[in-house]
Protein backbone atom coordinates (compact mmCIF):
# COMPACT_ATOMS: atom_id res chain seq x y z
CA UNK A 1 0.00 0.00 0.00
CA UNK A 2 1.45 3.26 -0.85
CA UNK A 3 2.26 5.75 2.12
CA UNK A 4 1.16 9.56 1.95
CA UNK A 5 2.85 12.45 3.24
CA UNK A 6 1.43 12.90 6.93
CA UNK A 7 -0.16 16.38 5.88
CA UNK A 8 -2.37 14.94 2.85
CA UNK A 9 -4.88 14.32 5.74
CA UNK A 10 -5.01 17.11 7.84
CA UNK A 11 -6.88 18.98 5.32
CA UNK A 12 -10.54 18.89 6.25
CA UNK A 13 -11.77 20.27 3.02
CA UNK A 14 -11.51 16.71 1.89
CA UNK A 15 -13.26 15.43 4.73
CA UNK A 16 -16.46 13.57 4.55
CA UNK A 17 -20.08 15.61 7.13
CA UNK A 18 -21.70 12.42 8.61
CA UNK A 19 -25.20 13.59 10.20
CA UNK A 20 -26.53 10.74 12.32
CA UNK A 21 -29.81 11.81 11.94
CA UNK A 22 -29.59 15.48 10.53
CA UNK A 23 -31.06 17.83 12.54
CA UNK A 24 -31.77 21.41 11.85
CA UNK A 25 -30.23 22.40 15.42
CA UNK A 26 -27.21 21.00 14.58
CA UNK A 27 -25.03 22.49 11.79
CA UNK A 28 -21.20 22.69 10.65
CA UNK A 29 -18.65 24.75 8.57
CA UNK A 30 -15.11 23.98 7.38
CA UNK A 31 -13.62 27.37 8.73
CA UNK A 32 -10.29 26.45 6.70
CA UNK A 33 -7.91 23.90 5.92
CA UNK A 34 -7.35 23.35 9.82
CA UNK A 35 -10.00 24.09 11.05
CA UNK A 36 -14.01 23.27 11.70
CA UNK A 37 -16.94 24.40 14.08
CA UNK A 38 -19.45 21.75 15.03
CA UNK A 39 -22.59 23.72 16.33
CA UNK A 40 -25.84 23.76 18.44
CA UNK A 41 -28.44 26.13 18.31
CA UNK A 42 -31.08 24.92 20.41
CA UNK A 43 -32.61 21.10 21.72
CA UNK A 44 -31.28 18.21 20.22
CA UNK A 45 -32.67 14.40 21.02
CA UNK A 46 -30.22 12.32 22.68
CA UNK A 47 -28.18 10.04 20.13
CA UNK A 48 -28.00 13.09 17.55
CA UNK A 49 -24.46 13.28 15.88
CA UNK A 50 -22.79 15.40 13.45
CA UNK A 51 -19.46 14.24 12.50
CA UNK A 52 -16.34 14.83 10.04
CA UNK A 53 -14.56 11.37 8.96
CA UNK A 54 -11.24 10.49 7.11
CA UNK A 55 -12.63 8.94 3.92
CA UNK A 56 -16.16 9.22 1.95
CA UNK A 57 -17.42 5.52 2.37
CA UNK A 58 -18.98 3.44 4.43
CA UNK A 59 -15.63 2.06 5.07
CA UNK A 60 -12.46 2.23 3.55
CA UNK A 61 -12.95 -0.70 1.32
CA UNK A 62 -15.69 1.44 0.21
CA UNK A 63 -14.40 5.08 -0.22
CA UNK A 64 -13.33 6.57 -3.37
CA UNK A 65 -11.57 9.11 -1.80
CA UNK A 66 -9.70 9.98 1.94
CA UNK A 67 -7.70 8.72 3.93
CA UNK A 68 -7.55 5.55 6.37
CA UNK A 69 -4.48 3.77 8.49
CA UNK A 70 -3.17 -0.02 8.32
CA UNK A 71 -4.53 -1.99 11.39
CA UNK A 72 -1.01 -4.13 10.93
CA UNK A 73 0.92 -0.60 11.39
CA UNK A 74 1.25 1.92 15.08
CA UNK A 75 -0.21 5.32 14.75
CA UNK A 76 -0.84 7.82 16.23
CA UNK A 77 -2.80 11.19 16.14
CA UNK A 78 -4.58 14.52 17.89
CA UNK A 79 -6.61 17.14 16.98
CA UNK A 80 -7.51 20.31 19.33
CA UNK A 81 -10.48 20.70 20.47
CA UNK A 82 -12.24 24.26 22.14
CA UNK A 83 -16.03 23.62 23.21
CA UNK A 84 -17.83 26.91 24.59
CA UNK A 85 -21.57 27.48 24.96
CA UNK A 86 -23.89 30.23 25.33
CA UNK A 87 -26.56 29.25 27.85
CA UNK A 88 -26.15 25.85 27.02
CA UNK A 89 -29.09 23.30 29.02
CA UNK A 90 -28.64 20.00 29.70
CA UNK A 91 -25.71 17.00 28.19
CA UNK A 92 -23.62 17.39 25.47
CA UNK A 93 -20.38 15.39 24.11
CA UNK A 94 -17.63 15.74 22.01
CA UNK A 95 -14.58 13.24 20.62
CA UNK A 96 -12.42 11.76 18.58
CA UNK A 97 -11.53 8.52 17.63
CA UNK A 98 -10.54 5.39 15.25
CA UNK A 99 -12.43 3.29 13.26
CA UNK A 100 -13.53 0.88 10.57
CA UNK A 101 -16.67 2.19 9.47
CA UNK A 102 -19.12 5.51 9.36
CA UNK A 103 -21.50 3.61 11.65
CA UNK A 104 -18.49 3.32 14.86
CA UNK A 105 -19.35 -0.19 14.48
CA UNK A 106 -16.14 -1.09 15.93
CA UNK A 107 -14.04 1.83 17.09
CA UNK A 108 -12.19 3.15 20.32
CA UNK A 109 -11.57 7.03 21.02
CA UNK A 110 -11.73 9.77 23.76
CA UNK A 111 -14.60 12.16 24.54
CA UNK A 112 -15.38 14.91 26.63
CA UNK A 113 -18.58 15.04 28.21
CA UNK A 114 -20.07 18.26 29.57
CA UNK A 115 -23.34 19.23 31.66
CA UNK A 116 -25.66 22.36 31.79
CA UNK A 117 -22.52 24.48 29.66
CA UNK A 118 -19.80 22.98 31.88
CA UNK A 119 -16.98 20.30 31.12
CA UNK A 120 -18.26 17.47 33.38
CA UNK A 121 -15.43 14.30 32.77
CA UNK A 122 -13.05 12.88 29.79
CA UNK A 123 -13.76 8.64 28.99
CA UNK A 124 -12.12 6.14 26.37
CA UNK A 125 -15.19 4.70 24.75
CA UNK A 126 -15.35 2.01 21.98
CA UNK A 127 -17.63 -0.19 20.31
CA UNK A 128 -17.35 -3.70 19.04
CA UNK A 129 -19.61 -5.26 16.86
CA UNK A 130 -21.63 -2.57 17.44
CA UNK A 131 -21.89 -3.13 21.34
CA UNK A 132 -20.42 -0.65 24.01
CA UNK A 133 -17.13 -1.72 25.18
CA UNK A 134 -16.74 -0.74 28.97
CA UNK A 135 -15.75 3.22 29.12
CA UNK A 136 -12.22 4.09 30.91
CA UNK A 137 -11.26 6.79 33.06
CA UNK A 138 -8.95 9.73 32.04
CA UNK A 139 -6.69 11.24 34.82
CA UNK A 140 -6.58 14.83 33.40
CA UNK A 141 -7.77 17.98 34.83
CA UNK A 142 -11.15 18.34 33.13
CA UNK A 143 -11.22 21.57 30.66
CA UNK A 144 -12.90 22.87 27.61
CA UNK A 145 -10.04 23.12 25.66
CA UNK A 146 -7.16 21.43 24.60
CA UNK A 147 -6.30 18.39 22.53
CA UNK A 148 -7.36 14.46 22.13
CA UNK A 149 -4.69 12.10 21.17
CA UNK A 150 -5.46 8.80 20.26
CA UNK A 151 -2.62 5.91 19.48
CA UNK A 152 -2.32 2.24 17.93
CA UNK A 153 -0.47 0.10 19.41
CA UNK A 154 -0.03 -2.90 16.52
CA UNK A 155 1.78 -5.78 18.48
CA UNK A 156 -0.47 -5.42 21.49
CA UNK A 157 -4.04 -4.41 19.54
CA UNK A 158 -4.31 -1.71 21.99
CA UNK A 159 -5.74 1.69 21.84
CA UNK A 160 -4.36 4.24 23.97
CA UNK A 161 -6.27 7.82 24.64
CA UNK A 162 -6.13 10.82 26.66
CA UNK A 163 -5.71 14.69 26.55
CA UNK A 164 -3.34 17.12 26.51
CA UNK A 165 -4.35 19.85 28.48
CA UNK A 166 -1.58 22.87 27.71
CA UNK A 167 -1.95 22.11 23.60
CA UNK A 168 1.20 19.94 23.06
CA UNK A 169 1.24 16.28 21.84
CA UNK A 170 1.94 15.00 25.02
CA UNK A 171 -1.05 13.17 27.16
CA UNK A 172 -1.51 14.68 30.50
CA UNK A 173 -2.25 12.86 33.45
CA UNK A 174 -3.33 8.91 33.51
CA UNK A 175 -4.43 7.89 29.99
CA UNK A 176 -7.45 4.94 29.07
CA UNK A 177 -6.17 1.98 27.78
CA UNK A 178 -8.88 -0.29 25.18
CA UNK A 179 -7.19 -3.38 25.06
CA UNK A 180 -7.68 -6.16 22.51
CA UNK A 181 -8.78 -3.51 19.92
CA UNK A 182 -6.90 -5.03 16.90
CA UNK A 183 -9.11 -8.63 16.83
CA UNK A 184 -12.23 -6.42 15.99
CA UNK A 185 -11.09 -4.59 13.32
CA UNK A 186 -10.05 -8.16 11.43
CA UNK A 187 -7.34 -5.97 9.11
CA UNK A 188 -9.80 -3.35 7.93
CA UNK A 189 -8.49 -0.08 7.24
CA UNK A 190 -9.34 2.53 9.92
CA UNK A 191 -10.94 5.71 9.62
CA UNK A 192 -10.57 8.95 11.67
CA UNK A 193 -13.39 10.89 12.86
CA UNK A 194 -14.19 13.83 15.40
CA UNK A 195 -17.98 14.44 16.29
CA UNK A 196 -20.65 16.26 18.71
CA UNK A 197 -23.30 14.47 20.16
CA UNK A 198 -27.06 16.17 21.14
CA UNK A 199 -26.14 14.43 25.38
CA UNK A 200 -24.04 13.35 27.52
CA UNK A 201 -25.41 9.59 28.04
CA UNK A 202 -27.88 10.94 30.28
CA UNK A 203 -29.27 13.77 29.99
CA UNK A 204 -29.93 15.30 26.83
CA UNK A 205 -29.16 19.01 25.40
CA UNK A 206 -32.26 20.93 26.17
CA UNK A 207 -31.44 24.45 25.15
CA UNK A 208 -29.13 26.87 24.33
CA UNK A 209 -26.14 26.82 21.80
CA UNK A 210 -23.00 25.34 21.92
CA UNK A 211 -20.14 25.30 19.25
CA UNK A 212 -17.15 22.93 19.30
CA UNK A 213 -14.32 24.20 17.41
CA UNK A 214 -11.68 21.25 16.27
CA UNK A 215 -8.40 22.37 15.01
CA UNK A 216 -4.78 21.37 13.64
CA UNK A 217 -5.33 17.59 13.22
CA UNK A 218 -1.71 15.70 13.28
CA UNK A 219 -0.57 12.57 12.47
CA UNK A 220 2.13 12.14 15.15
CA UNK A 221 3.50 8.65 13.98
CA UNK A 222 2.57 6.33 11.42
CA UNK A 223 1.28 7.21 7.60
CA UNK A 224 -1.74 7.68 6.46
CA UNK A 225 -2.76 5.55 3.28
CA UNK A 226 -4.83 7.11 0.62
CA UNK A 227 -7.45 5.95 -1.05
CA UNK A 228 -8.67 4.26 -3.03
CA UNK A 229 -6.08 1.47 -2.83
CA UNK A 230 -5.05 0.57 -6.30
CA UNK A 231 -4.88 -3.45 -6.64
CA UNK A 232 -3.22 -4.46 -10.14
CA UNK A 233 -6.02 -6.45 -12.36
CA UNK A 234 -4.38 -10.17 -12.20
CA UNK A 235 -4.38 -9.89 -16.60
CA UNK A 236 -1.49 -6.86 -15.73
CA UNK A 237 -0.04 -9.39 -12.91
CA UNK A 238 0.38 -12.02 -15.47
CA UNK A 239 1.74 -9.47 -18.07
CA UNK A 240 4.14 -8.88 -16.26
CA UNK A 241 5.18 -12.16 -15.00
CA UNK A 242 5.27 -12.56 -18.50
CA UNK A 243 7.55 -10.10 -19.34
CA UNK A 244 9.93 -11.25 -16.58
CA UNK A 245 10.05 -14.98 -18.14
CA UNK A 246 10.52 -13.09 -21.17
CA UNK A 247 13.45 -11.33 -20.70
CA UNK A 248 15.44 -14.26 -18.83
CA UNK A 249 14.44 -16.34 -22.04
CA UNK A 250 15.98 -13.84 -24.43
CA UNK A 251 19.04 -13.64 -22.50
CA UNK A 252 19.62 -17.71 -22.27
CA UNK A 253 19.36 -17.61 -26.50
CA UNK A 254 21.64 -14.64 -26.70
CA UNK A 255 24.29 -17.24 -24.62
CA UNK A 256 23.00 -19.60 -26.68
CA UNK A 257 24.51 -18.24 -29.84
CA UNK A 258 27.13 -16.45 -28.13
CA UNK A 259 28.08 -20.18 -27.69
CA UNK A 260 27.87 -22.16 -31.19
CA UNK A 261 29.62 -18.87 -32.69
CA UNK A 262 32.70 -19.45 -30.27
CA UNK A 263 32.11 -23.42 -31.25
CA UNK A 264 32.43 -22.32 -34.92
CA UNK A 265 36.20 -20.76 -34.48
CA UNK A 266 37.38 -23.23 -32.94
CA UNK A 267 36.25 -25.95 -35.51
CA UNK A 268 37.64 -23.30 -38.04
CA UNK A 269 40.99 -22.97 -36.20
Amino acid sequence: MPGVAAATITDFNNWTLLEDPPHANFSSSVDSSSQVTLAASGALPSGTDIAYQSFDGFDAAGSTGGWAFDPNSDFSVSIGFDLSFTGGLGGFTIGFGIGEDRDGTDSAGVILASMNGSPAAYAGVGRENDNDVPAVGIGATVQSTGRFIVTYDQALGDVTVGVSTDGDDVIDGAPGLLSGMKAMWDGEMLGVSFFARGDNGVFSFSGGGADAVFTDLRVLSGSAIELPVTVPEPSAIVLAVLGVFGVALAGRRRRRRAGHGADRLERAG
